[in-house]
């Protein structure tokens, strides 16, 4: 439901910062009103810490692991801003199925994904719900649409623009 999400970019802007500390630059740009609020809404649902089973900590750790394995510095500033915001401290040490959750996002962040059978080990010794599972994979989806649409707005050059390095 998209009800309480302002569509206009300065208005979601300001409506992403105040509920998350941060505004997600990428939206801005986008001529589709109805686009940036759909992501908006994505956004608010993934980052509701009164729904989610894996946590706000677990969820923000794997983020950070996924803007690290595709490069982009924007996302992982964003991740970085979503953290203060929840106060998560994303270099602490982890444990028992934050460390398998973990491990699922790094076998799944790259493309194609690395899933292979010690990674699903891990996750039944962990006994990671599939909740859970399922959960952190959506947000690395969310993620990476929020990756690819700061590509395709702000394309990687080779001339110095952004360093050759995807966004």
């Amino acid at each position: 439901m998209q009800r309480g999400v302002p569509s206009g970019a300065g208005a979601t802007a300001a409506y992403l910062r105040e509920r998350f500390g941060q505004e997600f630059p990428t939206l801005l740009p986008l001529r589709s009103n109805r686009a940036r609020r759909a992501v908006a809404v994505m956004l608010r649902e993934n980052l509701d810490p009164s729904t989610s089973v894996l946590g706000m900590e677990t969820k923000l750790r794997a983020g950070a692991i996924y803007a690290e394995v595709v490069g982009d510095a924007a996302l992982a500033a964003d991740v970085r801003a979503l953290a203060r915001h929840f106060r998560v401290d994303l270099d602490r040490g982890s444990t028992g199925v934050d460390d398998a959750a973990l491990v699922l996002a790094r076998a799944v962040s790259p493309t194609p994904a690395q899933v292979d059978a010690t990674t699903v080990g891990a996750c039944r010794q962990a006994g990671i719900s599939a909740p859970a599972i399922i959960e952190l994979v959506s947000w690395l989806a969310l993620l990476q649409l929020l990756h690819r649409l700061g590509c395709w707005i702000d394309p990687p050059t080779d001339d110095g623009g952004n360093g050759g390095e995807p966004r």
